[in-house]
């Protein structure tokens, strides 16, 4: 510390900085330290503090402010949108800058994992972090998007547009196929079944029909294409008729509905929409009456959530 002390007084450092914090931390790793005292003047020691302090900070920024491409290709998303995440992230859902990282780098590590699909071992590497580092950054940020103790960035996105419903959508009002059969559609809903990475001796309740270990995750969409409802984290084994019963039975959850209007067929419409969909080729073996008619009109508005689904699947197949 007495090194320290003397690049303080040299002004090498400022004393209680997030760059002297960074300093005191890293010369209290053993190894570090040694070399960090090895060093001939405090010069040297200043630059070699610089360059493991702006590794990954210094890497984000190049993103933001080089090519756009580049930053979506890293991030997923436009520099524009990664500053306005980090500001609505710092400002509303309490994520803070800690001693040695800034709230773009913790947002960085938690883009770039999911968007490349990188483990803690090569977030470390890219970012130059420590695996502990890297981990409490990732869900630091997490939990200010998603988490069920408080209210978080994901309730306030993952919602209808009018909570209420008052309004029919214009998808149905428009088209004279569907209204007034539809009229009090809101909505599509849908399955699908997502990789997780689960430990060996907790996989079993995981494996389900795929065979791998998956998370079980409902969700529903409006006409827009925007998702307005997901639940996720049920095990893959779990059935689909128990998740969405869970959904729309929980309170909490907050399930898109009409008031004073319940979900129509809850479980055989779900089972027909699927029949109807697998075989709809078949239509000449479908015989052409009203119910029928209905069904197949259904299905047409299915294939919007099924799209989404498919779109999103994509493009993380992508990353």
């Amino acid at each position: 510390m007495n090194t320290i002390s003397r690049m303080v007084e040299n002004e090498y450092l400022e004393k209680h900085s997030e760059f002297w914090c960074f300093a005191t931390t890293v010369i209290g790793d053993a190894t570090k330290r040694e070399i960090f005292l090895s060093m001939e003047d405090d010069d040297s020691r200043a630059k070699w503090l610089a360059y493991l302090y702006i590794k990954g900070e210094m890497w984000v920024k190049e993103m933001l402010i080089g090519n756009p491409i580049r930053c979506v290709n890293a991030f997923r998303m436009e520099p524009q949108l990664f500053l306005r995440l980090c500001n609505d992230l710092s400002s509303k859902y309490g994520l803070k800058s800690s001693c040695n990282m800034s709230i773009h780098e913790k947002v960085g590590i938690f883009l770039y994992a999911i968007a490349q699909g990188a483990s803690n071992r090569v977030l470390g590497e890219r970012f130059q972090r420590s695996g502990e580092t890297i981990s409490r950054a990732f869900h630091g940020v997490l939990n200010s998007i998603s988490c069920q103790k408080s209210k978080r960035l994901a309730y306030d996105i993952i919602r209808p547009y009018d909570p209420t419903f008052t309004q029919v959508p214009a998808k149905i009002t428009t088209d004279a196929r569907y209204m007034p059969y539809f009229k009090d559609c809101i909505g599509c809903i849908d399955g699908t079944h997502i990789e997780a990475c689960i430990p060996e001796a907790l996989q079993m309740p995981y494996r389900g029909r795929k065979g791998i270990p998956t998370f079980n995750v409902l969700a529903a969409c409006d006409f827009d294409m925007c998702f307005t409802f997901v639940s996720a984290g049920w095990e893959g084994s779990a059935h689909d008729t128990r998740v969405f019963l869970h959904a729309i039975e929980s309170p909490a959850f907050k399930f898109p509905n009409r008031l004073k209007v319940s979900t129509i067929w809850p479980t055989k419409g779900i089972q027909i929409e699927k029949v109807i969909s697998y075989h709809i080729r078949r239509q000449d073996t479908i015989s052409h009456n009203l119910k029928t008619s209905l069904q197949k009109m259904s299905v047409k508005l299915l294939i919007v959530d099924t799209h989404l689904f498919e779109v999103a699947v994509r493009d993380v197949s992508e990353f």
